[in-house]
């Protein structure tokens, strides 16, 4: 089977399934006849685009970045609320201390929503650092999530 054809296989199969893990993938490709490997199934991952999104029990499941229900904003309003513990700023970068276990996914979101100001996004299990172009930027984006945190 040809990638494009693959490809848009994976798009049916993430509009029917919840997959959490590649080997999904693998396993609902092979059940209908197509032989892939994981390395395979990451490469059209990376390249579809596809994004993780949470589940209301803290897990997570892949999906076309276009059917994420909610916006990207009042997401991450939502996530700020819920994770964060502190924000700092220094110049152009910002240190965001979170609950254990949710910097990944609120770091996706950032990255989502302040992509083209972001030189680079890094996180561990509860610290997310933001690193901006522009130090003003990094000022406002500041501004911003501390007033969704604290009004």
């Amino acid at each position: 089977m040809k990638k494009i054809e693959r490809q848009r296989l994976l798009r049916q199969l993430i509009k029917e399934h919840r997959i959490q893990k590649q080997e999904e993938f693998v396993d609902l490709l092979n059940d209908q006849g197509v032989e892939v490997t994981q390395a395979t199934v990451s490469r059209d991952i990376k390249e579809m685009n596809l994004i993780k999104v949470s589940q209301a029990d803290g897990s997570f499941f892949y999906s076309l970045r276009e059917d994420v229900g909610e916006p990207d904003r009042q997401r991450l309003n939502k996530m700020l609320k819920q994770s964060v513990i502190s924000v700092s700023r220094m110049d152009k970068y910002i240190s965001l201390k979170i609950v254990p276990g949710s910097a990944v996914a609120l770091g996706i979101v950032l990255e989502n929503i302040y992509d083209k100001a972001l030189f680079t996004l890094l996180t561990t299990d509860d610290k997310v650092l933001m690193i901006f172009y522009e130090e003003e930027k990094a000022a406002d984006v500041s501004s911003e999530i501390k007033t969704w945190l604290y009004g």
